[in-house]
């Protein structure tokens, strides 16, 4: 049987307590034009992030590599770096730190990560008529302030 619950509310607002979110944030003195902070700082982040996957793609170009797609997506995730370096196809994660307070880049790539890398790059190679036999390689460029690192075969 269903739990009936009361129309009425569970807790009752304590007094002075202002009846809507406008109102409270009023009463907190917050301004409605305050932009939204967490908007403005994932927008930088992707600007920031688009930077430096140009930078990637760029070095690896100077590597020998031939980039066939940026920024791929799935359902299942995004790739940031296609890339073909002699036979192999190369699916390519770019991490950035600007210093090593918190850990380096490439430690920014856990297991859970990975797998769903993996799982994107079997789609990928589904999607474009690849077979699984396709030799394939999963790198990792880090980058640590103006240093590029390239990690061939990370995982």
């Amino acid at each position: 049987m269903a739990r009936q619950y009361p129309n009425k509310p569970v807790c009752a607002r304590p007094a002075g307590m202002p009846p809507s979110h406008e109102s409270l944030a009023d009463a907190l003195g917050i301004q409605e034009s305050m932009p939204p902070i967490r908007r403005q700082n994932r927008q930088s982040n992707r600007a920031e992030g688009s930077r430096h996957e140009e930078e990637a793609a760029d070095f690896l170009r100077q590597q020998g590599y031939k980039i066939l797609e940026r920024n791929y997506r799935d359902r299942f995730g995004e790739i940031d770096i296609v890339a073909q370096e002699g036979p192999y196809l190369a699916f390519v994660e770019v991490k950035y730190r600007k210093d090593a307070k918190s850990g380096y880049p490439e430690e920014a790539v856990p297991a859970a990560k990975q797998r769903r890398i993996r799982h994107t790059a079997s789609w990928y190679l589904y999607r474009h008529g690849l077979s699984d036999e396709t030799p394939c390689r999963f790198d990792v460029v880090s980058i640590l302030g103006g240093e590029i690192t390239l990690i061939r075969d990370a995982f």
